[in-house]
């Protein structure tokens, strides 16, 4: 009778390899839509900052309208 642990050894190897690339493919893709939602949102909080802070040129008339 013929032996096969060569090749089923290199069939786990094989699957575990793919496994593996698998793994790190979908880890690589979650941590790059996180790294983009956490830009967005820098980007949203800055925007929202900026227009909702008051300029020097609208303190400044409504002191001389006083």
């Amino acid at each position: 009778m013929k032996s096969h642990r060569p090749r089923t050894w290199l069939l786990y190897l094989v699957g575990i390899v793919v496994v593996v690339m698998t793994g790190l493919w979908v880890i690589n893709t979650l941590l790059g839509l996180l790294f983009k939602l956490f830009i967005g949102a820098l980007i949203v909080i800055g925007a929202v900052y900026l227009i909702g802070r008051p300029s020097r040129r609208r303190l400044d008339s409504r002191r001389r309208l006083d």
